[in-house]
């Protein structure tokens, strides 16, 4: 961890104030959801389907679980620092006072869509076609849903090697050594 006193912020991601990031973020997530339900229909994952809406919505809230999980697990590697919570319907967001160098926040942004990518897809393979559809949905909440991820990671990733980020789940201060 890096004292503040050594930084000097030179930009902040907030997804609150900063209407330009908030609509480009909304419209990903939906332009996302909306390719992911029409290829649900394309591709005809309801057919034969017979899981219960309570279990599919159930699984979309464990699905968002671990994905804030996933960010609290990566900043522990990184950091000892405390975990902060924000929940504000329907945002969940985590957070540290930590300072983490770029490519730390970029793991730390984007662990869950990599991971969790990879695990929907070889669960497409080991289950049956009847799970397609509860996969589907998750797969595409979790591409949808790590639309701010991928907004900071791409932002984050633009700007020079030597900044820090500290994001409290709210917003992301970037800093530079001063």
């Amino acid at each position: 961890m890096q004292n503040k006193n050594t930084f000097e912020l030179i930009k902040t991601l907030d997804f609150n104030s900063d209407k330009k990031l908030s609509n480009l973020s909304q419209l990903f997530f939906l332009i996302i959801a909306g390719l992911g339900v029409g290829a649900i229909f394309l591709f005809r994952l309801y057919d034969n389907h017979e899981s219960k809406t309570v279990f599919i919505v159930l699984s979309c809230i464990a699905y968002i679980i671990i994905h804030e999980l996933t960010h609290i697990i990566f900043m522990k590697l990184f950091s000892k620092e405390k975990i902060l919570f924000h929940f504000k319907f329907p945002y969940v967001a985590v957070g540290s006072a930590s300072y983490f160098n770029k490519y730390q926040f970029i793991i730390i942004a984007l662990a869950p869509i990599v991971l969790y990518t990879v695990v929907l897809s070889a669960l497409f393979l080991v289950f049956p076609q009847s799970v397609n559809l509860l996969l589907s949905i998750v797969m595409i909440l979790n591409f949808a849903g790590s639309s701010g991820d991928i907004l900071q990671a791409y932002e984050i990733s633009k700007l020079k090697k030597d900044i820090y980020i500290q994001d409290d789940g709210l917003s992301a201060k970037i800093y530079t050594k001063s």
